[in-house]
């Protein structure tokens, strides 16, 4: 005899993989970044609706298409933009690092979307590829450790997978670091908004010739997860009572009790960079075709400094 879950008990579920979703938040934050693994398997549990019996927890609910999502990024026009990705990146004398947002006191920009335009939204394009948030649950769960391993893994995750998606930074630190950095440093700083594309902004901050493209450290596929985890506890967060749900105490991710960004602690000095996107601007027929570069950034001069 087959039982019809009730709400109650899907309230419980859900509760549950809520529960999943901060634990492994937490373990991943403690350093554990695999765990955004297991963070895969409790998204994909709790949004994704595939073929036949395959229906997602919010759906089995009924209120997947009446909950508002929350992004930690803007709302774009995705046939205008050329470049996108929205994640936290520091560059300091090291490299390139890029490092999940997890509280929303850590970005600048939010938006609320529908579940359809938050799941299909992208997370990283350039290069002709794409990726959304939908696409990279699916892609850790599916074929890399979360629920299941593909003995290969092809198109355009295998591409983040070796950090070869086509983002990163120009960089010309070398064993000793160049004043280009500091060049770079203050005109972010300075220009957070509607600077150039890499290749002027080289050849305007005279950046080296020999300056090399640097791929950004971190296991992009797995960071992008972990942010995605944050924006999904964000938006149960803001719809506890369309679902039905009592918000633990000190559990808050949208007013956090930090007041500090952790992953800025105890690190030399560095710019930080909240996204990065390129957006075709409208020109007269027959002229080039322009182009800015949204951006925030803020910098510390020295170790242990708050960015200002």
């Amino acid at each position: 005899m087959e039982h019809i879950r009730t709400q109650e008990e899907l309230k419980e579920l859900l509760n549950e993989q809520i529960e999943f979703i901060r634990a492994s938040c937490k373990a991943y934050d403690a350093g554990n970044i695999a765990e955004a693994k297991r963070l895969s398997v409790a998204l994909r549990i709790l949004l994704y609706d595939g073929k036949g019996r395959t229906k997602s927890v919010l759906s089995q609910m009924g209120v997947k298409g009446n909950l508002s999502f929350f992004a930690a990024d803007q709302d774009y026009n995705w046939d205008d933009v050329v470049q996108h990705h929205n994640i936290k990146t520091i560059l300091n004398q090291s490299g390139v690092k890029y490092i999940a947002y997890t509280n929303r006191k850590e970005h600048p920009y939010a938006t609320i979307l529908s579940f359809d335009k938050w799941w299909n939204g992208l997370l990283i394009k350039g290069d002709n590829k794409s990726l959304t948030r939908g696409d990279i649950i699916r892609a850790v769960a599916d074929t890399d450790g979360g629920a299941h391993i593909d003995s290969s893994i092809s198109g355009i995750y295998a591409e983040i997978i070796k950090n070869n998606i086509g983002i990163g930074y120009v960089t010309d630190f070398g064993p000793n670091p160049s004043p280009e950095f500091e060049k770079l440093r203050e005109a972010l700083t300075q220009k957070p908004h509607g600077f150039e594309l890499p290749s002027e902004a080289n050849e305007k901050l005279g950046l080296s010739p020999n300056a090399i493209s640097q791929p950004a450290e971190g296991k992009l596929g797995l960071i992008f997860i972990r942010q995605i985890a944050y924006e999904v506890l964000a938006t149960f967060e803001c719809e506890v009572a369309k679902l039905g749900l009592t918000w633990p105490e000190g559990e808050s991710v949208l007013n956090p009790s930090t007041t500090e960004d952790d992953s800025l602690k105890d690190t030399e000095p560095y710019l930080l960079m909240m996204g990065t996107t390129i957006i075709k601007e409208p020109t007269p027929e027959g002229h080039p075709q322009n182009f800015s570069l949204i951006m925030t950034a803020k910098s510390s001069s020295a170790k242990g400094n708050t960015p200002v």
